[in-house]
């Protein structure tokens, strides 16, 4: 996935707006500016690793390569005087033929736009779409994630993107998971022993917890979410609205910072974790 800036395109189209219309012969001190900037335009275009050209990829270099070719006559020797070099001509035909390749580029490159699979994803709740789609882990401080396993900020981090291109029952997945990862965490700081392998569900973890004194708000939290979003959502016939997805993300934002807070305090950490919010 890749994120394309818009503004690219209206930058592209000035950039050549210079070189339309043109009728020759022209000195190259008159069109040395449009020039150039065509040739960087074309340049940036030719060489964008998201935009990749296909069926106007002709059209555009060989426009590049007729501007590139008169452009070049601003090379001399050095120390010839400017005067002298701006005032070289550009042929006629040479600035007709790159009038024509314009227009069949620019013909070129609308059709192949029209087929261009872009889409806009649009914001979600109170979330700015970067934020959901590349760093949606900052949900909490910097000072909560460092108490949370690597895979439960991946978890998060996948779990904004799903919300953001609308897949509520992956990000629900992701969601549970990470909430998992941090109750594991959570026992190990209460030295509470682990269920076994075939022990391992959120009753059993809930009742370790329990055992080993974890705060009851927290359990609380975590029991709720349990009931009413983790078992329903193992069975494969049981889907989540966009809605869930976020009311769910709420509660295990809220229940991870409560099992962080305890685990600060069972490991003598004064720091209280903060939790920010997403919105821009």
């Amino acid at each position: 996935m890749q994120r394309i800036n818009l503004y690219d395109f209206y930058q592209l189209a000035n950039s050549l707006h210079g070189i339309s219309g043109l009728s020759g012969p022209l000195l190259i001190g008159s069109i040395v500016i449009p020039l150039f900037q065509a040739s960087s335009a074309l340049t940036k275009l030719l060489n964008d690793p998201v935009i990749a050209l296909g069926y106007s990829r002709p059209a555009a270099t060989a426009l590049y390569n007729a501007v590139d070719k008169a452009f070049s006559l601003i090379q001399a020797p050095e120390g010839t005087p400017w005067e002298e070099i701006s005032k070289r001509e550009i042929p006629a035909w040479e600035i007709s033929h790159i009038g024509n390749l314009l227009q069949t580029f620019e013909h070129n490159l609308a059709a192949e736009l029209q087929q261009m699979d872009t889409y806009y994803v649009l914001r979600k709740s109170i979330y700015a779409t970067p934020e959901l789609i590349e760093r949606a882990e900052n949900l909490f401080s910097e000072g909560v994630r460092v108490e949370m396993l690597p895979e439960a900020i991946e978890d998060i981090r996948q779990a904004g993107r799903c919300i953001a291109f609308e897949l509520p029952t992956a990000a629900g997945f992701h969601i549970l998971r990470s909430v998992e990862s941090v109750m594991l965490r959570y026992m190990d700081t209460l030295n509470a022993q682990r269920p076994k392998e075939k022990q391992r569900n959120w009753g059993a973890y809930l009742q370790t917890l329990k055992d080993a004194g974890a705060d009851e708000k927290v359990i609380a939290a975590l029991d709720q979410i349990r009931d009413l979003h983790r078992n329903p959502n193992i069975h494969p016939e049981e889907t989540l609205t966009l809605e869930e997805a976020l009311s769910l993300l709420g509660i295990a934002q809220s229940a991870i910072l409560g099992m962080v807070r305890d685990i600060r305090k069972h490991s003598g950490s004064a720091e209280q974790p903060s939790l920010p919010a997403m919105a821009s």
